[in-house]
C-alpha cells in the first residue's frame, strides 16, 4: 500500500472519514493490539498523554469524528497544533504541513471565494470538520506580518453548514490580517 505518511496526507486533504478510523486502528493495532472502538480511543488519548498534552475533558468513541458524543476540547487541539508547529514532533509537523489550503486544495480547495474571506486564500492552512448543524476549522495561518497562528473554532449552525462555513473562513481570514505584533512585555 501507500506509505502511512501519504495516506494521512489523504486522509487530512478529503476529510475521509473512513481513512481515518482505518489508519488509526491500524496504528493501535500494531501499539496494542486493540481493535475495537474502545480499544482505539483509549489508544488515541494514551499518545496525546505521551506528547504531554492535557486531555482533561475528552471523550472519543470514534477515531473518525462521526460520532456526535466524542468530545474534544478546543485547547487541546489547540495544544496539538502548537506542538506540531515547534518541530519537536517530526511526524505531527509533517502531517500539519499537509493541511489543506484555503482556496487551493482539499477541503478548503473551494472556500474562501467568499470578497470577506479572500485574505485567507493561499496563508490560512486547516483540517475543517462538519456534522448537520456543527462546523468546525482548526489549523494555522500566517499573519500580514508573517506571523504564525494556530486557531481552533468549534461551533454550532443553527442557520445551516453553508452559513456555518463562511463564518469559519471569515475569522480565519481576519486572523491572517491581523498585524499581531507582540507588546513590549514580549505577548502579544
Amino acid at each position: 500500500s501507500a506509505p502511512v505518511l501519504d495516506q494521512l496526507v489523504l486522509a487530512l486533504q478529503e476529510s475521509d472519514n473512513g481513512l481515518t478510523e482505518t489508519l488509526a486502528r491500524a496504528a493501535a493495532f500494531r501499539a496494542t493490539g486493540a481493535r475495537d472502538f474502545a480499544g482505539v480511543a483509549a489508544y488515541l488519548i494514551s499518545q496525546a498523554q505521551a506528547l504531554g498534552l492535557d486531555v482533561t475533558g475528552t471523550a472519543l468513541f470514534d477515531a473518525s469524528g462521526l460520532t456526535r458524543d466524542n468530545r474534544l476540547p478546543a485547547r487541546l487541539l489547540g495544544d496539538v497544533l502548537m506542538l506540531a508547529g515547534s518541530g519537536s514532533v517530526p511526524g505531527l509537523a509533517d502531517a500539519v504541513r499537509q493541511l489543506p489550503v484555503a482556496a487551493l486544495s482539499g477541503t478548503l480547495a473551494d472556500r474562501f471565494g467568499d470578497p470577506r474571506t479572500q485574505a485567507g486564500v493561499g496563508v490560512v492552512r486547516a483540517k475543517t470538520g462538519t456534522l448537520t448543524g456543527v462546523g468546525t476549522l482548526a489549523g494555522a495561518v500566517v499573519t500580514a506580518e508573517g506571523r504564525p497562528l494556530v486557531f481552533v473554532v468549534l461551533g454550532e449552525a443553527p442557520q445551516g453548514t453553508p452559513e456555518s462555513r463562511l463564518a469559519l473562513d471569515q475569522l480565519a481570514a481576519v486572523l491572517a490580517t491581523c498585524g499581531c505584533r507582540p507588546s513590549a512585555g514580549g505577548t502579544p
